[in-house]
């Protein structure tokens, strides 16, 4: 069964930090991250993964535990604003394919990416495809993005799903039946983002409402807000 896209952006709900960012089979990519965020780990890396994986959530938690002086920032990108930032204490950049695959970006990416590995600056890159499979990026900016670290983020197990949903739940006040839990799991996209993004949708009503997240209830409440097209 496909599942159907919430018709609501997904945002975050919570401040993004690690101790709220579901690891599941990424343990060890998350280790290396709030490693980079404490001074202690590789100074270059490049974080990605699908959409709505949590890249977003690990690059604005690295930044708030890295604290001062450090910066995130993500796509509309200018050319001169890389310039700018180029001494952060650490900076770490959203939809980093885009400005690899802008020419005047990608001259300002590679001035960047050199200038940051001789002052051995932390830099943290994340978009949706490793370097290798960008599309038509300068030579000497793949060769320099190739040879950062390299963190694929692996998608969720079943397991791992429903152990999300819990986990966001409980830190909501919210108590979810197994039926509610296999619904929800049956009837949406099963990325990090669209399940948090029904939480939110379903703690809110529940406030409104003053129910309990029952299966009618979380029915009615989400079923206007799929894309019909997409039910079974």
């Amino acid at each position: 069964m496909k599942g159907a896209q919430l018709a609501l952006p997904v945002q975050l709900s919570q401040a993004p930090v690690f101790d709220n960012f579901f690891a599941g089979p990424n343990s060890e990519l998350v280790a290396s991250l709030h490693a980079m965020s404490t001074g202690q780990g590789l100074p270059a890396t490049w974080l990605y993964g699908a959409a709505a994986s949590g890249k977003t959530h690990l690059l604005r938690a690295v930044v708030a535990m890295a604290g001062a002086r450090a910066l995130y920032a993500m796509k509309p990108y200018e050319a001169s604003a890389l310039e700018d930032w180029k001494d952060a204490r650490l900076l770490a950049l959203d939809d980093a394919d885009a400005l690899a695959g802008d020419a005047d970006s990608a001259i300002a990416l590679l001035r960047l990416v050199d200038h940051r590995r001789q002052h051995r600056l932390p830099l943290l890159l994340a978009a949706g495809v490793p370097p290798a499979r960008l599309v038509d990026p300068l030579p000497d900016l793949r060769t320099r993005l190739e040879a950062m670290a390299l963190l694929g983020l692996k998608p969720l197990r079943e397991d791992d799903r429903r152990e999300l949903l819990r986990l966001h739940a409980t830190q909501r006040g919210l108590a979810l039946a197994e039926e509610v839990v296999a619904w929800l799991l049956a009837r949406l996209r099963r990325d990090a983002g669209t399940l948090i993004a029904a939480l939110d949708q379903i703690d809110r009503a529940c406030l409104s409402a003053k129910r309990r997240p029952t299966l009618p209830f979380v029915q009615q409440v989400l079923m206007p807000l799929l894309q019909p097209s997409l039910l079974p």
